[in-house]
């Protein structure tokens, strides 16, 4: 067992929660989005874990859907949880929102006009050094010893590269097309 994982102490069990929400609500949201743009396509996070694969993305606009993004945290009463909602055209993000009913806050994004949180115009932070920026990440479900190492990772080279090349790089590294 990895470093990381003995450090995380999260029994494998309680990191692979799903319950019935998840796919009450994003069958919701595709239904309320079905009936306003019928000849869009979409991907759920959880209709694509029942039948096993992620559907392939195409050029024809697509929303993609993570009706409860944070399962373990909302299982566990945490107030980290989110409904994920991105439109992808012709391959490309062109509009993200993500709302926290807990905390009341809704973020959105719309391609080439900037991102809000309540109607209010956000930016990224100024920071150009890891050491004076907030650093935050999310370990997924999988918490066998190879994932946690190559999360572990990931996060190292960041540090060292001071942005996300390193995950990038990573990726890059670890993707089979690219592996040596």
């Amino acid at each position: 067992m990895s470093w990381f994982c003995r450090f995380l102490h999260c029994p494998y069990e309680y990191c692979t929660i799903t319950n019935t929400q998840d796919k009450d609500a994003e069958e919701a949201i595709i239904n309320a989005l079905r009936q306003a743009f019928p000849d869009h396509c979409f991907i759920g996070e959880e209709s694509s874990a029942t039948q096993g694969y992620t559907s392939v993305l195409t050029d024809a606009p697509t929303w993609c859907i993570d009706p409860l993004d944070g399962t373990t945290n909302f299982v566990h009463r945490f107030p980290f949880v989110c409904t994920c909602i991105g439109l992808v055209i012709n391959k490309e993000p062109v509009l993200g929102v993500v709302y926290n009913p807990v905390l009341g806050e809704m973020f959105s994004a719309i391609k080439g006009r900037g991102a809000m949180c309540n109607g209010g115009e956000i930016r990224v932070s100024e920071a150009d050094d890891p050491g004076s920026a907030l650093i935050a990440t999310e370990v997924g479900v999988s918490r066998d010893a190879a994932t946690m190492d190559a999360i572990a990772l990931r996060f190292k080279v960041g540090l060292v590269l001071g942005d996300v090349r390193g995950e990038m790089c990573v990726n890059c590294m670890n993707h089979p097309a690219h592996r040596w």
